[in-house]
């Protein structure tokens, strides 16, 4: 998707997708929706991940492989 690269280029700091990542089927409302709720979720759960893991390093706990 050209608009992906785009946004990867001139914005690399900035959370892009595109909705054929997230559900490669032709069925436009499924994607859709999908796609939504994958953008409003992602970069939460992503800095929830980032943090929990950040703590579990400080505890000492190794990482998983």
């Amino acid at each position: 998707m050209k608009a992906r690269e785009i946004i990867r280029q001139e914005a690399p700091q900035l959370f892009s997708f595109g909705s054929t990542d997230i559900w490669p089927i032709v069925r436009e409302y499924e994607r859709t929706v999908t796609a939504t709720i994958n953008g409003y979720v992602h970069p939460r759960v992503s800095n929830y991940l980032s943090a929990l893991q950040k703590a579990l390093r400080q505890q000492g706990i190794p990482p998983f492989p």
